[in-house]
């Protein structure tokens, strides 16, 4: 094929799929890394300025993240099972939480713990599952 039928063609799009602009391969080598155990509260830490902004919702997700930590007595772990999730949603629902408090506590451990994993900090996920809550109230405005 002459160069100009090569030019015709890209100009064309039939051949864009085969364009090395779109085909481009991102290969990654994993690293054996050391594996380490963390505590929630050194995971906010190191991802609090990453994942939130400065404001008021970023001291209601430390708090929120305190508690946690609190309840887990500030265990170190590598992995977050599904064992320990259902223990800390039991405290805090033992707590008086309602289930859309929980679910906002929930939001911010799985957000942090998403990063984490991400980050090659833990290595495994539990599934986040919300917990039902009531109709909201309606409201008149006059």
């Amino acid at each position: 094929m002459s160069n100009e039928a090569v030019q015709e063609a890209e100009a064309s799009g039939h051949f864009a799929f085969f364009s090395s602009q779109n085909s481009k391969f991102n290969y990654t080598f994993n690293k054996i890394r050391e594996v380490k155990s963390y505590r929630i509260g050194e995971l906010f830490a190191a991802y609090r300025d990453i994942l939130w902004d400065d404001g008021r919702h970023k001291y209601n997700v430390s708090s929120f993240i305190g508690e946690i930590d609190e309840i887990l007595l500030g265990e170190r772990f590598s992995t977050f099972d599904q064992n320990t999730l259902d223990t800390l949603i039991g405290t805090l629902r033992q707590r008086g939480n309602s289930n859309a408090t929980i679910n906002r506590k929930m939001a911010a451990l799985s957000k942090l713990l998403r990063k984490a994993h991400k980050m090659g900090d833990i290595h495994s996920l539990p599934e986040f599952r919300r917990q039902k809550e009531r109709a909201g109230r309606i409201r008149f405005l006059e």
